[in-house]
């Protein structure tokens, strides 16, 4: 089984956390949907992304419609329309014979007549009714009646009412004259109606009989073919095209889904083993930051892409977003490598949101060099801000990485310009906008996120440590006042452990700070260390040797107790308990025993921890060979590389730097280091020969005689 503590179980929460950021930041939901519902005009050009072939059912339902209405109806005879239009006749003819039969005067009737309605006479035809008597009237209507029921008894087709009409005195019997035989067709006329019906049964049939004989319709695209111009209505086969072509697919879709996913734990994967490469100690606010820096303009671009891209217009709009902000802040927070691989992640994280999640395809395929320009952008400038950076011991640094970013990204994008078949000269201007707003935002947020930032995530900047290395600091200022030679061997070891730092690639700046506050618990009770006493009473003297050994090991907590009190940095903090580790406080413990006293050893070792990191095991060894040689009596090189020596080995025999990633290399090359600076400390000086009487007479001379002016002064 695994080991399962607190911190572990913290640490496995952040991973969790991280991939979660990422995979939220990934999700495949755009910020803005194009319009491309049915009718609407397209407002930009779309193109196959590949090439495409399926069966359009749009455009076979459209052809299917087609053929079904080029199908005639189906029609039948219906006898009921005969009855229905005698009893429309009979309603006229009635009002005539009572006009005929009320009105005696000619004028009277005709104006009578002319307001009937379905009553549509000729000026002839108007006369005669006008004059006709009810005898005549009568067989007149007798004939009308027989006449239209001659003609609705055939089959008339509505395309064949109209000739009918006008024929209708043809069917008058031949006995009238001609003046009466046009009067009963004009009176029959508009009764002369279709007698067909349609066969909805038939009809429907026949046309789907047409359907059916309607093949298929197979439509192809070739790769960058257009599907929809700019300004065209989008039609149900071009938007069927265009869902085909899977620039229309749901961003819920689940295989987007899973393939944030499987991004997130990718990225998530690099990102830990990157962590257990350079930074295996890395804490919980310094991982949240990581995240974030990797997180949001993930996130960001995600939601700005739909606005730029494509960029049609080619105003490179979609390279100014400030990207390398983040690495570059980052090269503050957590160092170097760190930087350069969240720089590395969200460059991918970037393509891969162009290229499968959002709706950029929609209005124009992204295509490979658009992607390239992302990946390639996004990449360099990092790289840049992450170089020029470094460890941001200057805001200056942040201006600097600025321009170092927008030159490379001016750069990227003249070298992909180069090769873009549709670059132009007209290019080149927003090319330069471009990379200088990247440079210039990236500066600007890169400055102003890390001085604020670190604060809020406690995180210990470059120039928070800068600040806490000036020596007049108020708890640096105490422990000159309070412990004035605790301070001095303080400074001594800072210079010792800060040039082996160097040496070996470690933390310089943090480990030159730790070694400057590593003793600050001695100000409880300064008395009580031998550097302080500056050769008055040892209060040890008095004291058994496990109280001056209890003593000696709470300057570790009274010293963690002051860091809380003053605010100091985590990574600052941790030298005080390290750099003692858990080793004996040996004078009192071999003190004990030679007095004959029961020692338990664990009585007489510090509360630890080891040495968790490069840093405090460098601390801890400066310490303790500072210690040694200004303890021996014999400062001369020999002396002093072999006291260095036996600290080291002592060290390594206790387990001490088990914990704190040091090699072996690393070991011998601090004790080189240790070893010359410290020869450089204590190196010999020449012994002056005694003074001369004319030196002597000159110092018993008046001090006044020496500071008043002689007469050639005068």
């Amino acid at each position: 089984m695994f080991p399962f503590n607190r911190r572990s179980m913290a640490q496995a929460a952040a991973v969790l956390g991280l991939a979660l950021a990422i995979f939220v930041a990934l999700f495949p939901v755009s910020s803005r949907r194009l319009s491309i519902r049915e009718g609407e005009v397209a407002t930009r050009t779309i193109r196959a992304p590949r090439d495409i072939s399926f069966v359009s059912q749009s455009l076979t339902k459209r052809r299917q419609d087609e053929a079904a209405d080029a199908v005639e109806k189906s029609l039948i005879f219906d006898p009921s329309v005969a009855n229905a239009q005698q009893t429309k006749l009979n309603e006229t003819l009635r009002r005539v014979r009572d006009i005929v039969e009320r009105e005696a005067s000619h004028v009277a009737r005709q104006s009578a007549l002319e307001r009937i309605p379905n009553l549509d006479l000729s000026p002839g035809s108007l006369d005669l009714l006008s004059g006709i008597s009810p005898t005549e009237l009568t067989a007149v209507e007798l004939e009308a009646r027989r006449t239209l029921g001659a003609i609705l008894a055939q089959s008339l087709r509505p395309e064949d009412v109209t000739g009918m009409r006008e024929r209708a005195s043809t069917f008058v019997d031949r006995t009238f004259n001609r003046e009466t035989s046009t009067l009963i067709g004009e009176l029959v006329r508009p009764f002369v109606v279709t007698n067909q019906v349609v066969d909805e049964v038939a009809t429907q049939a026949a046309r789907e009989a047409a359907r059916a004989s309607v093949a298929p319709a197979q439509v192809s695209f070739a790769e960058s073919q257009i599907i929809v111009e700019q300004g065209a209505p989008i039609t149900p086969e071009a938007r069927e095209a265009l869902r085909q072509a899977g620039v229309l697919q749901n961003g819920w879709s689940l295989d987007r889904i899973a393939a944030t996913a499987l991004m997130a734990v990718a990225g998530t994967a690099g990102l830990t083993a990157g962590l257990r490469a350079f930074r295996p100690q890395v804490t919980l606010r310094e991982l949240l930051a990581i995240g974030l820096a990797i997180a949001v303009p993930a996130f960001v671009l995600k939601l700005y892409f739909p606005f730029v891209f494509p960029d049609e217009d080619r105003h490179f709009l979609g390279y100014l977003m400030p990207v390398a902000a983040a690495s570059m802040v980052l090269a503050g927070f957590v160092g170097l490598e760190l930087a350069l691989l969240a720089a590395t992640l969200v460059a991918l994280l970037v393509a891969f949101s162009a290229v499968l999640l959002l709706d950029v395809t929609v209005v124009g395929v992204a295509g490979s060099l658009d992607v390239a320009r992302l990946a390639l952008t996004c990449a360099a400038g990092g790289f840049a801000g992450v170089f020029a950076v470094r460890n941001a011991e200057r805001l200056s640094r942040f201006l600097f990485g600025g321009l170092f970013v927008g030159l490379s990204v001016f750069a990227v994008l003249i070298a992909t310009w180069l090769v873009d078949p549709g670059g132009g000269l007209r290019d080149l201007p927003w090319i330069f906008v471009s990379s200088l707003a990247n440079g210039g935002l990236s500066a600007f947020l890169g400055a102003g996120i890390y001085v604020t930032l670190g604060s809020f995530f406690g995180v210990t900047t470059r120039l928070h440590l800068l600040e806490m290395s000036q020596l007049s600091q108020p708890l640096l200022l105490r422990l000159q006042d309070e412990a004035p030679s605790t301070f001095q061997h303080s400074v001594i070891v800072a210079n010792l452990a800060e040039k082996g730092a160097l040496i070996i690639g470690a933390d310089a700046l943090l480990t030159r700070v730790g070694c400057y506050y590593h003793d600050i618990g001695k100000l409880a009770r300064p008395g009580f260390f031998i550097e302080n006493q500056l050769g008055g009473d040892n209060p040890h003297d008095a004291l058994d040797p496990a109280d001056s050994a209890r003593i000696i090991c709470d300057h570790v907590t009274d010293g963690l107790g002051l860091a809380r009190q003053y605010k100091l940095p985590a990574k600052v903090s941790q030298f005080i308990p390290q750099h003692h580790g858990t080793r004996l406080v040996t004078y009192f413990y071999r003190r004990a025993v030679e007095e004959g006293l029961e020692a338990d050893p664990e009585a007489f070792r510090y509360p630890g921890p080891k040495p968790q990191s490069r840093e405090t095991a460098i601390a801890m060894l400066a310490d303790s060979c500072e210690a040694a040689v200004r303890a021996s009596g014999d400062h001369s090189p020999e002396t002093i590389d072999a006291i260095v020596d036996e600290v080291f080995s002592e060290r390594l025999s206790e387990g001490q730097l088990d914990e704190s990633n040091l090699t072996l290399n690393n070991i011998r090359a601090l004790a080189h280091s240790f070893k010359s600076t410290l020869r450089a400390v204590y190196h010999p000086r020449v012994e002056y020969p005694a003074p001369t009487e004319a030196e002597m007479l000159l110092r018993r001379l008046p001090f006044r005689r020496l500071t008043q002016p002689t007469s050639e002064n005068h």
